[in-house]
């Protein structure tokens, strides 16, 4: 029986970039635990400012309901402020609060380490 997975070297190399980023588990970034799609969303809203909830739904490739579930995560941690949008009022704008803005100066600060030691592992 044929199997369903590429047995090659780019399955292998992304393989081992994913345990050794430890991409699939929450873990501590410089003393703050977060999951990957906080990672992400908290970069995001970094680079971007406030957007509706859709928006960021969109930038991650998330459906709305696992981004409503992110939202709500990321405010229940107080780094993330969920406001009605005053010009369309069934939309949230999504914007970081201090803490939240401090957790992602944390964390990114620890991810270009990380990428900084993956890259430096790599050959020509």
């Amino acid at each position: 029986m044929a199997q369903p997975f590429p047995d090659d070297e780019l399955r292998r190399l992304l393989r081992w970039l994913v345990r050794a980023g430890g991409l699939l588990e929450p873990h501590d970034h410089d003393g703050v635990r977060a999951s990957a799609s906080e990672v992400f969303a908290l970069a995001e809203l970094t680079e971007a400012g406030p957007l509706s909830q859709q928006q960021l739904g969109e930038r991650l490739g998330l459906e709305k309901s696992t981004t409503s579930r992110l939202a709500a995560g990321l405010e229940r941690r107080g780094w993330l402020e969920r406001v009605r949008d005053p010009a369309n009022r069934r939309y949230y704008r999504l914007a970081l609060t201090p803490a939240g803005a401090a957790a992602a100066e944390r964390i990114g600060g620890h991810v270009s380490a990380q990428h900084q030691y993956l890259f430096a592992e790599l050959t020509d």
